[in-house]
């Protein structure tokens, strides 16, 4: 699973995502667990550089072929982050 938080204005904003590009399916992160970003912030395959939307998964460009990373449901209870089920089907 891929966790980010991006803040803005103070406040934060959360997204998860289960860690398979939908290009080859393989890890988004390097062996070494490090995620890529480019330079505009947006999350990259560390494989083949599919790139994505770091908010809201969505493929922007490479071989992603338009389809998004498969969200998980984020949520908040007080101060604690919520992050869960994972989609019945997808693979850890």
């Amino acid at each position: 699973m891929l966790v980010v938080a991006s803040q803005a204005g103070g406040s934060w904003a959360w997204a998860a995502f289960v860690n398979r590009c939908t290009h080859a399916r393989w890890p988004l992160d390097r062996f070494d667990g490090q995620v890529l970003f480019d330079d505009t912030g947006a999350l990259m395959c560390a494989a083949h550089f599919a790139v994505f939307d770091p908010l809201t998964g969505q493929c922007l460009g490479g071989p992603g072929n338009g389809r998004p990373l498969t969200n998980v449901p984020v949520g908040e209870d007080g101060e604690w982050l919520v992050i869960g089920p994972v989609p019945d089907g997808v693979p850890p």
